[in-house]
C-alpha cells in the first residue's frame, strides 16, 4: 500500500510559535533514560514513532532499513541479554530493532519505477530515468564485487578533473551508507517518543550476531541500534543531568 506523507497540519503558519517550542522541548528533554519505570507504554506511542521513523529521509528515497519490535516474552528477554543486561534494556517496556538493509535497494527502486508509473508522473529530466539508470548506477557492485572496482577506478579518475559523488562500491561501504539514512529513521523514532511523553535509550553495545540470528536476517541486514522505550524512572536521575561540550567545539562556520 502506497502510503502518502503528504499531508501537513491545517494553517501551520498560524502555530509556528508553539510548534517551535513544542519541538524545542522535545529536542531538549530528550535524552538516553537508563532506569525505566514499570509503567507500561501505550501501542499508539509506538506505532506513531514507527511511523515517523517511516517518514524519514533517505538518499534517493530509498529507505534501507528495517525496525522490528519485540513483543513475545522469550523473545524479549533473549534481546535483553544481548545486550548484556544493560539497566536500560532490563527496565524497559518496549525494545525496537533498527537494522541495516542494505540489500533493499532493488526491491524499493521497481517501487519507485511502477508507483510513478501507475500514477502517470512525468518527472523533468534528469529524473525521469533516475530510478532506472542512476541508481543501478550507484548501488549495483556486481557479482564479487567486480562492478564495484570498475566504478572505483572510474570515479577516481573522473574526480581529478572534477568533483564526484561518493558511491558505495563494495559491500561495507553499502552497509555504512544504509547505517548513514537508518540515524536518520532512529532519531525520528525517538524523538517521536519523546513526543508523547516517553523516553528512550539507543543502545549500541549488544551482540550483533546474535541479535541477527534471533531476528532470522538476512545477509543483506545488520541490527545497528538497539532502542529501547519506557517512562523515565526516578531512579534514573542518578545517571546526572544532560550534558553536552561546549557547542563552539562542534560548530563551525566558514
Amino acid at each position: 500500500m502506497v502510503q502518502n506523507l503528504n499531508t501537513e497540519p491545517s494553517d501551520p503558519l498560524k502555530n509556528l510559535d508553539i510548534i517551535a517550542n513544542a519541538f524545542k522541548w522535545v529536542v531538549e528533554t530528550r535524552r538516553a533514560v537508563r532506569v525505566f519505570s514499570p509503567d507500561s507504554v501505550p501501542e499508539r506511542v509506538i506505532l506513531g514513532a514507527l511511523s515517523a521513523a517511516h517518514s524519514a529521509p533517505s538518499a534517493s528515497n530509498l529507505q534501507p532499513w528495517d525496525f522490528y519490535w519485540i513483543r513475545s516474552e522469550p523473545a524479549k528477554a533473549e534481546a535483553r541479554r544481548l545486550c548484556l543486561k544493560q539497566p536500560a534494556s532490563e527496565s524497559a517496556q518496549e525494545i525496537i530493532v533498527c537494522v541495516a538493509n542494505f540489500g533493499v535497494w532493488k526491491e524499493r527502486r521497481n517501487f519507485f519505477i511502477d508507483y510513478y508509473r501507475k500514477a502517470g508522473i512525468q518527472l523533468p529530466k534528469p529524473f525521469d530515468v533516475y530510478y532506472e539508470k542512476i541508481v543501478p548506477l550507484m548501488y549495483a557492485i556486481g557479482p564479487f564485487g567486480i562492478l564495484g572496482l570498475i566504478k572505483r577506478l572510474v570515479f577516481a579518475l573522473t574526480r581529478t578533473f572534477q568533483p564526484m559523488s561518493a558511491v558505495p562500491c563494495s559491500r561495507s561501504e553499502l552497509l555504512a551508507s544504509a547505517t548513514k539514512n537508518a540515524a536518520f529513521a532512529c532519531q525520528n523514532f525517538m524523538l517521536s517518543v519523546r513526543s508523547s511523553g516517553y523516553d528512550t535509550c539507543p543502545l549500541d553495545c549488544f551482540d550483533p550476531l546474535r541479535m541477527k540470528r534471533l531476528l532470522g536476517l538476512s545477509q543483506h541486514q545488520k541490527p545497528i541500534l538497539v532502542i529501547a522505550v519506557g517512562k523515565r524512572s526516578e531512579g534514573d536521575s542518578v545517571y546526572g543531568p544532560k550534558v553536552r561540550c561546549d557547542i563552539k567545539k562542534v560548530i563551525h562556520i566558514i
